[in-house]
């Protein structure tokens, strides 16, 4: 679900205070003579990144809201294009993730970021693939020695062992993906039912491959019962899970399930931890409901569920082809922020592509028409065009603090404007009998 994929990274990452990529430097646009630097226009930045590495020659079409050409460019050699254009347009991406595509055959994919605003750094990156390194972990024995098996955790790999024979530690390999030379450990004693019953946090840890790693002079602490209580929850099973977050991501996951709205989840709140609860649940009809909410870990944790139900769906998404248009109908409930919708096409049964789009909330969203001058990838009447998925959300900070990162596979690297607390709402158009993303009807006219 590259969607809560995206959202839960920058919630773990939090905020630099700019809207740029680590990687690039923030290009401040065109100098203006006798304009003071704060006046000059800043552009639209989309960087590309294919395998952790900047994907070069990416077409780059910068529209203006009616769909007039801005820029048709392509990606430099930083993966990085820019245009200086007005609030409201749009940035669409060919094939971002790939290097030497060939236009016009099979499985085209298209990223469009809509309603832009000057300044916007737009990034679409899929990660490297990992460097890992195996280390030999030792694990000291909890403090009462009941310990049932121990976990290791950190935010770049986990594994678990039993107790050594005779009162022995516990010792066990360990792979850790992309952590550098030093990063954070989590211990967790558990029970027979795999439940946290003490722990320690260590954080800075030096590793390099091959080598060990142990814990002198760590004392354990007893865990404690976190409470859940969803307020005026729906009937049914409700999935919850819990993350808690330091400095560098996510370091320890636990997830249970409630069909009266109260949960209870034995948690080590190790010191500075930051929790990202999530929840989710079929409200009935035609709507899957991811709800997450993030911040400083404490002992209770309550929400109300209906106030935070977004306006539901009425009856299905719908593509025109005649307006260029995605609608859905919305009944009661709070509004979105915005929309995530992936139109699926085929033309002739010769070529196939993938369009993903992230705009503000709308019943009717216009798709911009794109230039032709690579391939036209227009949806028209006589290809087949539906709707594949569509998503609503809402997010603390709006859209303007999610929509660049929203459609990157990777979620960006340096967090979107989201604060150190905050909820987002994620709500999925399925097929009720089924469960699944729907596949709906083409129309024409």
């Amino acid at each position: 679900m590259r969607k809560l994929s995206a959202l839960l990274f920058v919630i773990a990452c939090g905020d630099d205070g700019n809207r740029h990529t680590p990687d690039a430097t923030p290009h401040d646009g065109p100098a203006i003579d006798g304009m003071a630097d704060a006046a000059q226009p800043q552009p639209v930045t989309i960087t590309t990144i294919a395998s952790g590495t900047p994907n070069p020659g990416v077409h780059v079409y910068f529209l203006n809201a009616d769909s007039s050409v801005v820029l048709a460019t392509t990606t430099d050699a930083q993966g990085t294009a820019s245009a200086v254009m007005a609030a409201g347009g749009s940035v669409t991406a060919i094939d971002p993730y790939r290097t030497g595509q060939a236009f016009g055959g099979f499985n085209d994919e298209l990223y469009t970021f809509m309603s832009v605003k000057p300044g916007d750094h737009l990034r679409l990156a899929s990660s490297p693939a990992p460097t890992t390194i195996t280390v030999t972990a030792t694990m000291p024995v909890d403090s009462n020695g009941s310990a049932a098996s121990y976990e290791i955790d950190s935010p770049c790999g986990t594994a678990s062992a039993t107790p050594g024979g005779s009162g022995a530690p516990a010792t066990t390999p360990l792979t850790l993906s992309n952590c550098g030379a030093t990063t954070d450990f989590l211990v967790v004693a558990r029970d027979a039912n795999g439940a946290a019953l003490d722990y320690f946090f260590m954080p800075n840890v030096a590793v390099a491959d091959a080598g060990t790693v142990s814990f002198p002079g760590a004392t354990y602490t007893a865990a404690a019962t976190r409470t859940y209580t969803l307020q005026n929850a729906p009937l049914g099973t409700i999935q919850l899970s819990d993350q808690l977050v330091d400095a560098n991501h996510g370091v320890y996951f636990r997830s249970t399930t409630t069909s009266n709205g109260s949960a209870s989840l034995a948690m080590p709140d190790f010191t500075g931890a930051k929790s990202i609860v999530n929840y989710n649940f079929y409200p009935g009809g035609d709507s899957r409901y991811t709800m997450l909410e993030w911040g400083p870990y404490t002992a209770t944790y309550t929400t109300d569920v209906a106030a935070r139900e977004l306006a539901v769906f009425q009856g299905s998404p719908t593509y025109d082809v005649a307006s260029h248009s995605i609608g859905m109908q919305e009944g009661s409930g709070a509004t979105p922020d915005f929309i995530l919708v992936q139109l699926d096409a085929n033309r002739s049964n010769a070529h196939t592509w993938a369009w993903h789009i992230v705009a503000p909330q709308a019943n009717t969203t216009i798709v911009p028409v794109l230039p032709t001058d690579v391939y036209d990838f227009n949806v028209g009447s006589g290809d087949n065009g539906y709707v594949q998925s569509y998503t609503a959300g809402k997010v603390t900070g709006g859209y303007d603090a999610v929509r660049a990162y929203l459609l990157s596979m990777d979620g960006g690297t340096n967090g979107a404007t989201l604060g150190a607390s905050g909820t987002a709402t994620l709500e999925d158009f399925v097929l009720a009998f089924s469960g699944k993303p729907a596949v709906l009807q083409h129309r024409t006219h």
